[in-house]
């Protein structure tokens, strides 16, 4: 085995384990957004659940609420992240859970 190679090899095996360890952050980063979002996003959803406004109109709303109030705290949350956060908030109300 030649130095290069085993260089080689080492760099490759840091490589794999540099991506496994960011495959492992990246959902640790969405459950820490999902987290710091979730008392906002119950009151957002809780005050417009027994609204007059149509499902997609509340949904609109407590999404907007909590784009809002991730912004201003400098939440970097996709919106992919906060429509989870609404429909996870919206099933513990319909449940009985807080």
């Amino acid at each position: 085995m030649s130095i290069g190679t085993f260089f080689a090899g080492l760099f490759n095996s840091l490589v794999r384990v540099f991506k496994a360890f960011i495959a492992e952050a990246i959902p640790i980063a969405e459950q820490i957004i999902i987290a710091q979002l979730k008392n906002t996003a119950y009151f957002a959803v809780n005050a417009l659940v027994n609204s007059d406004l149509t499902n997609e109109q509340k949904r609109s709303k407590a999404f907007e609420q909590i784009k809002s109030y991730s912004i201003g705290k400098g939440i970097d949350a996709k919106d992919s992240i906060i429509n989870l956060v609404v429909e996870l908030t919206l099933q513990k109300i319909k449940n009985g859970v807080k």
